[in-house]
């Protein structure tokens, strides 16, 4: 074979961009094979062109970092504004999770967002914080001051006079590209039942799934307008940044899913699904279809307190090598009752013991076990409240059980010893909790045994039940069974097209009655036309 020079397989890379194939320590580049002596230097070469090429990160569109850096400079070893652009990155990213009512899973606070410190520390260094720290001093970002060690991290969002409205900037610093670029070789994270998360992201992805843009931006414009209106005259509960957050989020949403580059989030706590569908308003429903045809959603009635009701089966307390509900794991990884030894499971059984005997009910026996079945748990606590005058006159029932689910459920999650968390157990809101722990006092008990340690493990365990149902059975039932079926999830909530809504209802309840042992009720609701428009603040 002829050999060529270093020089002419340089301007033939540049010509093919590296049409090459390696055998043994030689480089053959077409029928050209090049001698071992320069091997070495065209696989460096070979690797600079083969890199993936720019790596970008998203930041706020009117940053301007140089006029920043000149008035508050940073006193950080080795700063530069690929570090900023990498934290603006991350904060973007977090935001992805946002759930309907702008909440992190691992937040209690609207658009305020974790940062995955592990991360950060491999890209940017052990100085990361400093990074964080210049940048809440200059304003780009707002934390929370939420912090508890072991159970509550820090949340950040962007200043006010940052919006979410970004610009996309190319990292060059050759060091932070190198960490990037490994980072994105790396598979999307899937923590639980990965194929079935796949697959059901390449259903989100074949192209059947479309949305009525320009009608959809009209409706975002509309509520924008009315909530700004509000928002300066400081009449609704959002500021004119939250407004403004909200609209910009909404409309990116709407062009992700035009787009059909839909990408699916796995969180890991809950193990839930996040996608521009799961963010979306429900009134912008309606102008998303499949394939032409019109969408339909099942959800499960008071999914969060019927998944709860397993915690009082001491059957359902994870044990090493059960084989006989190997998702128990998967549910109770990480949180205090983790499978790492017998004594916390013990601890947990003698508990429930002690409750089954000083209330002498059994599991089955048990209130909350009979009105979450029903679905009656805030039902009942409403016509309680309503005999000591808790509401006011102009309350609907709906509106009444609404604000009394609301409560309940930041209750059940929260720390009666956070200092954050201290009003929800006071004043009018203490009252929901006060009745509730009077009408269920053994599930109440069982709540404050679980969140001892860590108060997040109750929300963590039954969003984890619920992701074992919905994701690890129903989902998997359906691709297994009906793989022609469209399916995508709204957390406790599956959307199929109208014609398949009974026959997933049918799979829900079957798979419910195995996981749970009662039988749940169910709404099913079809993405109808939009309702005139209204303030989301009022």
């Amino acid at each position: 074979m002829k050999q060529v020079k270093l020089n002419e397989v340089k301007e033939y890379i540049e010509s093919y961009k590296s049409r090459a194939v390696k055998r043994s320590n030689r480089v053959v580049f077409g029928k050209h094979l090049v001698s071992p002596r320069i091997s070495s230097k065209i696989r460096r070469i070979l690797r600079q062109i083969k890199s993936k090429g720019d790596v970008k990160a998203r930041i706020p569109v009117n940053l301007d970092l140089d006029r920043l850096i000149e008035a508050y400079p940073p006193d950080i070893p080795r700063f530069n504004k690929d570090m900023v652009h990498v934290i603006c990155k991350s904060v973007y990213s977090q935001m992805k999770t946002l759930g309907e009512d702008f909440c992190h899973p691992r937040k209690h606070e609207p658009f305020y967002v974790p940062l995955n410190a592990v991360m950060l520390k491999k890209q940017i260094g052990n100085h990361y914080m400093k990074v964080v720290a210049w940048m809440m001093q200059v304003g780009i970002l707002q934390c929370d001051g939420s912090y508890q060690a072991g159970s509550v991290s820090k949340g950040f969002k962007f200043g006010p006079s940052y919006s979410y409205e970004s610009r996309w900037v190319t990292i060059t610093d050759t060091i932070l590209l190198r960490k990037l670029r490994k980072i994105a070789d790396m598979p999307i994270p899937r923590h639980y039942c990965k194929r079935v998360v796949n697959r059901l992201e390449n259903a989100l992805q074949d192209g059947g799934l479309q949305i009525d843009a320009p009608k959809a931006e009209a409706w975002v414009n509309a509520r924008y307008n009315a909530s700004m209106a509000k928002a300066m005259k400081g009449k609704g509960k959002l500021t004119p940044e939250e407004v403004e957050i909200i609209r910009q989020i909404q409309l990116e949403d709407i062009k992700t899913i035009a787009s059909g580059n839909i990408k699916l989030i796995q969180d890991d706590f809950g193990h839930r699904l996040h996608t521009p569908l799961t963010r979306l308003p429900k009134e912008l429903r309606p102008f998303i279809t499949y394939k032409g045809e019109e969408l339909a959603e099942v959800d499960i009635s008071g999914s969060q307190l019927l998944m709860a009701t397993r915690l009082l089966d001491k059957r359902n307390y994870p044990l090493r090598g059960n084989k006989a509900q190997p998702d128990l794991s998967e549910v109770f990884t990480g949180s205090y009752l983790e499978v790492t030894g017998d004594k916390r499971r013990d601890t947990t059984i003698m508990f429930l013991d002690s409750l089954q005997s000083r209330y002498s009910k059994g599991f089955q026996e048990m209130d909350f076990v009979k009105d979450a079945a029903s679905g009656e748990v805030y039902s009942r606590i409403v016509e309680e409240l309503e005999k000591i005058s808790y509401f006011k006159p102009a309350l609907t029932e709906k509106e009444k059980r609404a604000k009394v689910k609301k409560t309940l459920l930041k209750q059940l999650f929260a720390s009666p010893y956070f200092h954050k968390h201290k009003w929800l157990y006071k004043g009018k809101a203490g009252e929901i909790w006060s009745l509730f722990t009077t009408i269920y006092p053994e599930f109440a008990e069982l709540t404050d045994h679980i969140k001892s340690k860590n108060h997040k493990d109750m929300s963590m365990i039954l969003q984890r039940m619920e992701s074992v149902l919905i994701i690890g059975r129903v989902c998997k039932r359906i691709q297994d069974e009906h793989p022609e079926v469209f399916i995508a999830t709204i957390h406790d909530c599956l959307v199929t097209t109208k014609a398949n809504k009974d026959l997933v209802r049918k799979i829900l309840e079957e798979e419910l009655q195995t996981y749970v042992g009662v039988a749940g009720t169910f709404s099913e609701k079809e993405w109808s036309m939009p309702k005139p428009v209204e303030s989301p603040g009022s």
